[in-house]
């Protein structure tokens, strides 16, 4: 029963009560009852702090794991610093990277890769599916239900179709709360093309009502030089990530954001100028089928939405003199196959885009019109 607030009404009962011969047994009475209040409230309290380590306890039991936890399995410390080196930060690395790869890691035998496989199968995480929420309901069509995570989503289409503006308003859009469609999340962003800018996430902020420091600290951001330099840039990514979350584990912090999304834009540019003529063909699809290959790995770790961006180039044939020049994306087959989803974009009316679903496991193709504005990708005004 809630206690009633009204002065007259708390002088009306204190008149009733000293109107009543005092009485051992009612004080004794009211005593009991207000210790049972009291003892109710500590143990709801008890039990909510109980619940919220649980979930906290359970959070970091199903998320990646450090490498490190591969001594508790009989791995020695220096077994582990050697797989560490040579790019593997977490137990679901090891268990996902093949045998030929482990026995390649100088100083670590035959009998040292079996166990250590052994090690890491023991303990592998599955990572629940949540959506970024790309644009608004309307926008993205189909789409509209948001970014895949622990798969590869592309982005490809001519320059000024909307490709950087869709990655700069991702980046914002997955720090919001899962309610409102977002990731809670970080962002890690990979610019081959030096087209980053954080004056543009502020903007986008602006419209989502947060916090411009916060959305730019949570924002991590790297420039890649060469396609050397931008696979070392994933090496680091894992190592952030494991990172981050061991950090948020040691102060109970699980329930904050932590990375929800990795961005490369574009991940093909450099690949353009480092690798020319067909003579470095073969050369350039081995590389790049190994940069997609740990990009799915990093997926398939941390549970985190992949989304890429890539160039496109045109089509000159016999069919052009007739129907125009046609364009497709760089990287043929190997891109293709690597891609869980492919989006293509494209310049309609005036400041209109429109965004088509090319292929997908989930989705039909289908298309949806949307524009770029100051607050980032938006719905078309009519």
């Amino acid at each position: 029963m809630q206690p009633n607030c009204d002065p007259s009404s708390g002088q009306l009962i204190k008149a009733a009560v000293s109107a009543l011969p005092p009485s051992p047994v009612r004080f004794e009475h009211a005593l009991q009852r207000e210790r049972g209040v009291m003892s109710a409230a500590a143990q709801q309290q008890k039990a909510a702090a109980s619940a919220a380590a649980a979930e906290q306890q359970e959070e970091a039991e199903h998320g990646p794991f450090p490498i490190e936890q591969l001594q508790a399995s009989g791995i020695a410390a220096l077994d582990v610093k050697k797989l560490k080196d040579s790019g593997l930060h977490t137990v679901e690395a090891v268990a996902y990277t093949p045998r030929k790869d482990l026995l390649q890691i100088k100083g670590i035998s035959e009998a040292k890769v079996d166990k250590i496989i052994e090690a890491g199968n023991i303990k592998d995480s599955s990572t629940g599916i949540h959506k970024c929420q790309p644009t608004s309901c309307t926008a993205a069509g189909d789409y509209s239900r948001g970014i895949e995570t622990g798969s590869i989503t592309e982005i490809y289409g001519e320059f000024r179709s909307g490709k950087t503006q869709l990655c700069h308003t991702l980046c914002v859009t997955c720090q919001l709360p899962l309610d409102q469609g977002g990731g809670e999340g970080k962002a890690l962003y990979i610019d081959a093309e030096g087209t980053f800018r954080p004056q543009r996430l502020l903007q986008i902020a602006d419209r989502f009502g947060l916090n411009g420091a916060d959305v730019l600290e949570n924002v991590a951001y790297a420039r890649a030089y060469n396609t050397d330099h931008q696979s070392r840039l994933l090496l680091e990514a894992a190592s952030m990530m494991i990172e981050t979350r061991q950090i948020l584990i040691q102060r109970s912090l699980l329930s904050l954001i932590w990375f929800a999304l990795m961005i490369v834009d574009s991940a093909t540019a450099l690949y353009r100028t480092d690798f020319s003529g067909r003579g470095e063909l073969s050369a350039r699809q081995m590389h790049m089928a190994k940069f997609l290959r740990s990009l799915q790995k990093l997926a398939d770790e941390f549970g985190v939405a992949v989304v890429i961006t890539n160039q496109v180039v045109a089509q000159v044939d016999g069919s052009a003199m007739f129907a125009g020049p046609q364009i497709k994306p760089i990287g043929g087959n190997i891109m293709a196959h690597a891609s869980t989803t492919r989006l293509a974009l494209r310049k309609g009316r005036g400041e209109e885009r429109i965004c088509k679903v090319i292929s997908s496991p989930c989705l039909a193709e289908a298309e949806a019109r949307f524009q770029i504005a100051s607050e980032g990708v938006a719905d078309v005004k009519d």
